[in-house]
């Protein structure tokens, strides 16, 4: 018999974890979708006309509780609150603020500003940033954002923002912003353009979800921190399984480790005041996707390696090599999630001389091998260079075209 699981979630987040739901159809449960937007009392009827062995619901104020009354084993997504009787899975917000911090610092910036909202992942991202900052002896700039009550995720339009525009205004240049979310980041970009605020020269713009539509929607398009929705939703699944079972895992909290920043136009500026550091980083961003050397490098520039060594190392705590190879790395790292393509194809295509060097940069780097790294990744993600196969690759990389995933 088919078990049958109640999907009481928002259109967002449907879009968000239904995909990792696909494979658990075949393996004998029927996902029924109820809109988590319908009035409480429509939606506690609905629940219990459906009779399902269990609910797969996430964390919205004055619905989950509701939800969770009703009495079915219940995991909740997108959550760090422990519940009794139910299981919560979340990201892992504190570090989402860590990698912003490490990224605006490894892009050279030495003013940092973080902007959020009144909601708990939003002061567990913003704490996790300022936190790295400091103890990296930095300061962090901090606004909330004073939106409306009710206000949907994916809506736009939010009048003039008089407060953030003022805030922007205040901002030491050049600053690099974290923005809680993505809707926030959008909002960052737009405000900064009405106020003559060049983005990214005058301000750097990083949030989180990496989600494609508000990222590709932003001018400009939106650097973003990956949320691995697919692992949430393929966990929570198996933990409501569990929970049906034998009320396993039952109050307890689960927290997924979010995924790289993809970066876009919003962040692609090099903020350092040295100027030959400058155009060393332009040049290594712009062709490391080639078999360039850091002698090359330095010709290139007319400057000896070991001056290059020595501005890499008081400006940015590492070695032109290191930062030629942290590019590479990511590139591929893109690549071994979203593609099938071989490894030798990989490593000409992400500078590399052949893929036995690519194999121990890759390793140094991560941890584990090319291949491993791609078991792993689209065996949690559950696409197995599904567009890759279908020849939407050019086989040519542009890096001022194509975005580029940087740990």
């Amino acid at each position: 018999m088919r078990r049958r699981i109640a999907v009481v979630v928002s259109d967002v987040f449907l879009r968000r974890l239904t995909p990792a739901l696909f494979p658990f159809v075949r393996s004998g449960r029927d996902y029924w979708i109820i809109d988590i937007s319908r009035p409480v009392g429509e939606l506690r009827k609905l629940i219990r006309e459906v009779r399902p062995a269990g609910v797969l619901t996430e964390e919205l104020p004055g619905k989950t509780s509701a939800i969770l009354d009703l009495g079915f084993p219940t995991v909740v997504a997108d959550s760090d609150e422990p519940r009794k009787g139910a299981i919560s899975v979340d990201v892992d917000d504190w570090e989402i603020g860590r990698k912003a911090a490490t990224f605006l610092l490894q892009s050279g910036f030495r003013e940092f500003a973080f902007l959020g909202n009144r909601s708990n992942y939003s002061g567990q991202r913003g704490e996790g940033f300022n936190r790295e900052l400091r103890r990296k002896g930095y300061e962090c700039h901090r606004h909330v954002d004073s939106e409306k009550k009710g206000s949907s995720y994916m809506e736009y339009y939010r009048g003039h923002a008089p407060l953030l525009k003022k805030w922007l205004r205040s901002l030491p240049r050049p600053v690099g912003v974290f923005a809680a979310h993505d809707p926030l980041g959008r909002l960052v970009c737009e405000v900064a353009m009405e106020c003559g605020i060049s983005v990214p020269a005058d301000v750097a713009v990083l949030a989180a979800n990496n989600d494609e539509l508000l990222c590709n929607l932003s001018y400009p398009p939106l650097s973003s921190i990956v949320i691995p929705w697919p692992r949430i939703g393929r966990m929570a699944a198996e933990l409501l399984d569990g929970l049906i079972a034998d009320g396993s895992n039952a109050g307890k909290v689960f927290r997924v480790e979010p995924g790289d920043v993809v970066s876009r136009e919003s962040s692609d500026y090099t903020a350092v005041g040295d100027p030959l550091l400058r155009r060393a980083l332009e040049m290594m961003r712009q062709r490391f996707w080639e078999p360039v050397t850091i002698q090359q490098i330095c010709r290139a520039l007319n400057v000896n390696r070991r001056t290059l060594e020595l501005r890499f190392r008081a400006e940015l705590q590492l070695s032109p090599r290191q930062e030629l190879e942290r590019l590479r790395v990511g590139k591929a790292r893109e690549l071994l999630m979203q593609t099938d393509y071989k490894m030798d194809w990989i490593a000409q295509r992400c500078g590399f001389r052949d893929a036995m060097r690519f194999a121990v940069v890759f390793r140094n780097a991560i941890g584990q091998s090319p291949s491993a790294y791609r078991r792993q990744t689209q065996k949690e993600e559950g696409a197995p260079g599904a567009l890759a196969r279908k020849g939407t690759h050019t086989g040519h990389f542009s890096p001022k075209r194509d975005k580029r995933i940087l740990s």
